[in-house]
Formats: structure tokens, C-alpha cells, sequence
């Protein structure tokens, strides 16, 4: 999938491009909308790709027709879905539904390829760590979205679009995500990561702890291979719990360095590293 369709149509815009990315990795609902169904697709696929080896694993839509369905069911559909998605669909379909006096909710992270404009979500206020509101906001509290911003930045502009370069930065991006003992976390020099990376492992030891007693349980030894992934999604959990609460009484603005536990927190609990780390070795 080509990557240039995408960095074309928001105008080479780096921050935009990874706000996009972060929130289709903390499980956002994103709405793209362009005119030409094919800028939508080439621009989705793109999008999606940029997460691999993780999955997309819900709903995902890279044109949706605005004559499929009633607008009464389109606006049900983007507004009240309840699993967050990547949908496409023609500008033409939101001015129908701004006509018929539907707004799109706030939850969502609206991009209009056309005019290479990004609409943040909004906080629900139930997250015990919202996500940014902002492309800015992402890029000061999230150093691993800022690092990611500044490679592509070179890159992915005007005057060059290096693709090779492109997909090498977002594989290193991931590649340190999903790598908790030698990645961001690992790598962080703010206090609350080093306690966070302390507890991940004391919580890891006592899994694998746990798994080896019952691998040496002759009682419990033939059912050990049904235990395991439950072990680990219970420490996937854990993780997330982890990062959330590991910066809770302990400053992050008169510290040189910003925590990276807390955006972490927003992907281990998502879809896309859950669904990875279920099935990785």
C-alpha cells in the first residue's frame, strides 16, 4: 500500500498524520472525508497500513457510499457506534447530514482530505487519561508522538516523500511501543516510567511464576496450555493499569522530561496491542 496518498492529501502535515495514527492505535473512531472516493480509499489503506505488524481489528471502511443507507442510519452509524473504526466517506454525505440537523459527535477525530484540516476528538470525561486534544496537545505530552512527528517531518514534505524513510520511522514507532523492556518505557529518564517499569516486571515474574507452578502441578499440568492466554491477557491489562497509575502524585511539569506512561497507558489497553500481544510469543 502506497503511503504518499495519504502525506499528499493532508498536505504533508506530519502532526496530523500521527494524530491520526495515535488515535487508530488507542482504538479513536476515525472519520475520513474527501470528494473523490478514490483519494478516501488510496488515503484509509494508507492509514491502516501505517499500524502493521498490529491489526486493525474493528470496524473498517475505506469508502462508504452516502446512497448505501438512509442518512438516519449513516448518522447512527458514525455517531452511536459503539467500537471505534476507520470509515471513508464523500464530503457530499456529512453536508447531507448537516442539513437534516445532525452533528457529528465529539468523540470523533474527523479529517477533510480536501482541505488537509484534522478535527480532534474530544474527552468523554470518564477516561482517567483523556486523549490530547490536539495535535499540539499530543505532540507536548506524548514524547514518543513528538519523536515519531519529527522523523517523518524530514521524510515526508514538499520537496521530498521518501517512503522507505516513512515506513521505517512507524515500524520503529511500533517496534518501541510493543517492546516494553527495551522500548519508550524502558528508555524514558521521568521517574514515574522507572516505578512503571518496576511493576511491570515484578507483575511479569509473578506470571511466569505462576505459569511454571502449574506446569509442574501434575494436577493442574494438562489444562496449563489453556491457562496460559489467560495469563497473559490478565498482564495486558495489568500493563495498561500500570502505566495509567505509575505518574499519580509525582510532578510532569517541573521535571525536564515528560512521562511516557500515560499515552502508553491509552494503547496497551486498546484493541490493536491487545489483539497483537494475545497471539505474539
Amino acid at each position: 500500500t502506497s503511503l504518499e496518498p495519504l502525506f499528499r492529501s493532508m498536505r504533508w502535515g506530519a502532526g496530523e498524520i500521527v494524530y491520526m495514527l495515535c488515535g487508530a492505535l488507542t482504538d479513536k473512531k476515525l472519520l475520513i472525508h474527501a470528494e473523490e472516493p478514490l483519494v478516501l480509499m488510496a488515503a484509509a489503506q494508507a492509514l491502516r497500513s501505517l499500524m502493521a505488524p498490529l491489526p486493525h481489528s474493528s470496524l473498517f471502511i475505506p469508502y462508504l457510499p452516502r446512497t448505501l443507507m438512509s442518512t438516519a442510519d449513516t448518522a447512527t452509524l458514525i455517531n452511536d457506534a459503539t467500537a471505534p473504526f476507520i470509515i471513508g466517506t464523500q464530503s457530499a454525505l456529512l453536508q447531507e447530514l448537516a442539513a437534516d440537523g445532525v452533528s457529528l459527535s465529539s468523540d470523533l477525530i474527523v479529517a477533510d482530505l480536501d482541505r488537509a484540516e484534522l478535527r480532534p476528538c474530544l474527552p468523554s470525561g470518564e477516561e482517567a487519561v483523556p486523549f490530547p486534544q490536539g495535535v499540539q496537545q499530543l505532540l507536548a505530552t506524548a514524547p514518543p508522538a513528538a519523536l515519531l512527528c519529527r522523523r517523518l517531518g524530514h521524510a515526508a514534505n514538499a520537496e521530498r516523500f521518501d517512503e522507505v524513510e516513512v515506513q521505517a520511522a512507524c515500524l520503529q514507532f511500533i517496534a518501541d511501543l510493543v517492546s516494553i523492556s527495551d522500548g519508550y518505557l524502558a528508555d524514558s529518564a521521568h521517574a514515574g516510567d522507572a516505578v512503571a517499569l518496576q511493576k511491570w516486571q515484578q507483575l511479569r515474574d509473578f506470571e511466569e511464576d505462576v505459569r511454571l507452578r502449574c506446569e509442574r502441578d501434575s494436577e493442574v499440568a494438562p489444562y496449563a496450555a489453556l491457562l496460559k492466554p489467560k495469563l497473559r491477557d490478565a498482564l495486558s491489562a495489568s500493563l495498561a493499569a500500570v502505566c495509567e497509575q505509575s505518574t499519580g502524585g509525582l510532578s510532569m511539569l517541573n521535571t525536564r522530561s515528560r512521562p511516557v506512561a500515560p499515552f502508553l497507558s491509552l494503547f496497551y489497553g486498546a484493541r490493536p496491542f491487545r489483539c497483537w500481544w494475545s497471539i505474539a510469543t
